[in-house]
């Protein structure tokens, strides 16, 4: 926000102050450190930052694509909405979520199960 000593523009709201970077610095869980550990991840996953780009059909408020560049193939999936999801993709039989930390998505056989707004990724690689 500001330095302490400094006037702001318009006050700031003091349930904000919870959401202040030297606050979410502090906090692994915050939005903060979430969005820092993505980017990073995702600078080191070359399908994700050069590779080609397939949109997947899948049912209405669920967003599915493949990223893929060299050997590495990776399935990204999104429900847009914010009510619980369950949708099948036989190409994820066997395979596993990549960081499945914070992203409210579970994976049993072919089937993804979303929580509201639930995202996450798949390595398809071999």
């Amino acid at each position: 926000f500001s330095h302490s000593n400094e006037r702001t523009w318009l006050p700031i709201p003091t349930d904000h102050a919870a959401m202040a970077v030297d606050i979410q610095e502090k906090d692994e869980h915050s939005v903060l450190s979430t969005y820092r550990d993505f980017i990073a991840w995702r600078k080191q996953t070359p399908a994700l930052t050069t590779g080609t780009f397939e949109f997947i059909d899948t049912p209405d408020d669920v967003v599915a694509f493949i990223r893929e560049m060299d050997n590495q193939k990776i399935l990204c999936v999104f429900n847009t909405t914010e009510n619980e999801k369950t949708w099948e993709y036989q190409d994820v039989n066997g395979k596993t979520l990549i960081d499945n930390k914070n992203n409210n998505l579970t994976l049993d056989g072919q089937s993804f199960h979303f929580d509201a707004f639930g995202y996450g990724f798949v390595d398809l690689s071999a």
